[in-house]
């Protein structure tokens, strides 16, 4: 027996005598993990650290070792959890014995004289010596290979949360095993249309670690010299809908400028549903922003002039006074003002605004609005979340007294979210369930597949209105658009004129011609009942749901391809936090909200088509006085 054969019965005895333990997901992170990469029929090692890598720096590292010079994509390959099914020898095996191969021992059922150069492995790297008397001459090693993962096995990379997934996914506990293709090789998968080249910052210093044994590796100096020289790349992502330029974007925003052309010589606004419909399509430019949402919010009395709006404001400063007097008068409870003083330290962090210590005029003022809030509504007092909400006021209104009656105005509606078993957040759910089924059957099958199917793993969603998953500053574009929705009623407004106002506000939204307006106005007022009215009126809060379908959609490819399930699509979502795209969530959000309100116009105007044929204008007036008034 040659010493091989004997390092391999060692091997096998010493696994019999000591089963591994499962290494838990954190120990993971606590060393460099290896990664050997296969591209074509180069190879390249080296180590990296989870906590501090990145995709970019994978992908850029990659760019630079193979000297790549078209787009490619990153595969890793995954652990299997089972090969019982498949049509192959291995299958006869155990487990027990499948998952050693991958622990960097030889399985019982090789050949003893089957030896590996190293207990890590790609699938071209086996050994060459005997290989043919183990496995038959007509197996080569890459369907030895194959025979312990099945088609899909083969997960591509494409973002920071897809190398997590790859790190505690891979084939081996400290070992990650990579293949690069081509978009011209990978062309079966993917599709070449629907992918970007962009641009992506170089690497750091502090991240890698080279493997330097071999003249072919990297080494650490070669690979920042090169980022410094190169600074940027270019590299594959998915394409995302055509959407104008930044520089076209923040020129169409609504600035101070485009809002004193729709006042009158003292202050009044001329068109009210003109001035959101603007702000609901482009936003509004940051200096604007505090103007503006005092008036999307009616904070405002309606049809103010200047000097009316400047007394009003007065009178709001000075009641803010004595709220907040009396609330600190008043005594919440300890639990309250524990969970909110904890809470206002921990409050967007990443935002320098908010990064300070509690005693700093910012985190006070934030804490005093939440305290005078609680201590004013006692239904609701505070809840965890509120202090997000709450943070996009104060730090878009300079003055405390605005930014808290801001902040009121908001949670008129949205404080129903945190009351416990809340209908608000039941509907929402509702909705979302309803817009999926309508818009995206077969996502929505996936996910009823998956047991997902509820969309639990959207409640922070509906709760912060999308709050979180963009950055600060992005947050307060989508905030522009929704309060743009949520028309104001005008003074003495019956239910029955608020609904007809809202339908004028959404077919100037869709940008309705006036045969189209008259038409689905004519079928509203005509056929007006409690159920067109919930229709209706159900529009005004509810873009923030069509924002959650955006987001369903803009990952729908990835959630589908990588095959997600009810724990890792939570996980997947919660590694994008701060990091969605607020154009392309906007673009989608609003382009199915109004959509839906058309159809639903339309669906009312079908329905009732005969009868709006031969009901008169007369008849019309006279329903509409004694009935709806």
């Amino acid at each position: 027996m040659g010493p091989l054969s004997e390092k391999v019965l060692t091997l096998r005895q010493k696994h019999r005598r000591h089963k591994p333990e499962p290494v838990e997901t954190q120990d993971m992170y606590e060393t460099a993990f290896r990664v050997k990469v296969q591209f074509k029929e180069n190879e390249k090692h080296f180590a990296f650290d989870p906590n501090l890598f990145s995709y970019d720096q994978l992908t850029f590292i990659l760019n630079r070792a193979f000297n790549i010079k078209v787009p490619f994509i990153v595969s890793y390959v995954r652990r299997a959890e089972c090969c019982k099914g498949c049509e192959t020898e291995c299958c006869e095996d155990s487990y027990e014995d499948f998952t050693s191969f991958f622990n960097g021992l030889i399985p019982n059922h090789l050949d003893s004289k089957t030896v590996f150069d190293s207990p890590y492995y790609a699938y071209d790297s086996l050994s060459s010596i005997d290989v043919q008397q183990s496995i038959g001459p007509s197996k080569s090693c890459r369907h030895y290979y194959s025979t312990f993962f099945r088609d899909g096995d083969m997960i591509p990379i494409l973002s920071d949360y897809d190398l997590d997934g790859a790190v505690l996914n891979a084939a081996d506990i400290r070992l990650l095993l990579l293949h690069i293709e081509t978009v011209e090789e990978s062309c079966e998968v993917f599709n070449e249309e629907e992918w970007d080249m962009i641009e992506m910052r170089g690497v750091t210093d502090d991240s890698i670690c080279f493997n330097n044994t071999s003249q072919d590796n990297l080494t650490v100096s070669q690979v920042l010299a090169t980022a410094r020289k190169a600074g940027k790349r270019k590299m594959l992502r998915p394409r995302l809908p055509s959407l104008p330029g930044t520089d076209e974007v923040e020129a169409q925003k609504v600035s101070f400028s485009r809002w004193l052309g729709l006042l009158d010589s003292k202050g009044r606004i001329l068109d009210h549903l003109e001035f959101r419909r603007a702000v609901f399509h482009h936003t509004v430019k940051n200096n604007f922003r505090p103007i503006a949402w005092k008036h999307l919010l009616g904070l405002y009395p309606y049809n103010t002039t200047f000097d009316e709006r400047k007394a009003h404001i007065e009178r709001l400063k000075s009641d803010y006074e004595y709220y907040k007097e009396d609330a600190f008068h008043r005594t919440l409870a300890p639990s309250i003002v524990s969970l909110i003083q904890k809470d206002v330290v921990r409050t967007d962090r990443h935002v320098a605004f908010f990064n300070k210590e509690f005693n700093h005029p910012n985190i006070q003022k934030l804490y005093r609005v939440l305290y005078v809030y609680a201590s004013n509504n006692h239904d609701v007092e505070y809840a965890q979340g509120m202090s997000d909400l709450a943070a996009i006021f104060v730090c878009t209104i300079c003055d405390e007294a605005l930014a808290y009656f801001c902040f009121t105005k908001y949670m008129e509606y949205s404080k129903a979210k945190f009351l416990i078993n809340s209908e608000v957040i039941s509907t929402c759910f509702y909705q979302l369930t309803r817009l999926l089924k309508k818009f995206d059957n077969e996502l929505y099958c996936y996910l009823e597949k998956i047991g997902s199917q509820t969309l639990l793993f959207c409640y922070r969603w509906f709760l912060l209105d999308l709050k979180r998953e963009f950055s600060l500053t992005d947050s307060l574009r989508f905030m522009d658009t929704y309060f743009a929705c949520v028309r104001q009623p005008e003074p003495g407004e019956s239910h029955f004129n608020r609904v007809i106002k809202d339908v004028q506000h959404y077919t100037l939204l869709m940008g309705c011609d006036k045969e189209t307006s008259s038409q689905y106005l004519r079928a509203v007022r005509s056929f007006y009942c409690e159920n067109v009215r919930r229709t209706i009126e159900s529009y005004r809060h509810s873009f923030p749901v069509y924002g959650c379908l955006a987001l369903l959609k803009v990952h729908k490819r990835q959630i589908i391809k990588q095959n997600l399930k009810l724990d890792t699509l939570t996980i997947f979502y919660e590694k994008l936090i701060r990091q969605q795209n607020v154009d392309q969530v906007l673009s989608l959000a609003r382009e199915y909200y109004l959509l839906d309100i058309e159809q639903q116009l339309q669906k009312l105007v079908k329905t009732h088509h005969d009868d709006l044929l031969t009901t008169s204008i007369a008849d019309i007036n006279k329903k509409s006085a004694w009935k709806f008034l």
